[in-house]
């Protein structure tokens, strides 16, 4: 049985940021780095732009999302600075909880992976307006 090797936390990041920067991702997400500065490449800012048609339509939604030490291995903390009414989403504080790409995480999963599966959330709501 042929081993698979962990891509380091870095690298990981770099691809991802690297993807970000250059446009390479869905085109209802954008995120980037905090501070550009951030060599632990840690605190991330995120924005869904809502899907045509049910609740989310035209909305700009706003969020953080850390990737701890252990992140690819672990899951990244989600959570909406932008209110929003998800099922996924604790109305208190915005975090993201529930989300099948977050509570099955995968480490071959990214911060996009994340940001697309709410918008695919998002998305389900379509003539429910």
């Amino acid at each position: 049985m042929a081993e698979s090797t962990a891509m380091p936390r870095n690298f990981k990041l770099l691809e991802e940021l690297d993807a970000s920067e250059k446009a390479q991702v869905n085109g209802n997400v954008s995120y980037g780095l905090v501070n550009a500065d951030d060599m632990t490449l840690t605190d991330w800012n995120a924005n869904i732009i809502g899907p045509a048609g049910g609740n989310h339509e035209g909305r700009f939604y706003s969020l953080v999302i850390r990737c701890g030490p252990e992140y690819p291995a672990r899951a990244p903390e989600v959570r909406f600075v932008t209110r929003v009414n998800m099922p996924c989403v604790n109305q208190g504080n915005g975090t993201v909880t529930g989300l099948p790409c977050l509570s099955n995480w995968n480490p071959s999963n990214s911060i996009e992976t994340v940001l697309v599966a709410l918008w695919q959330e998002m998305e389900k709501t379509r003539g429910t307006k």
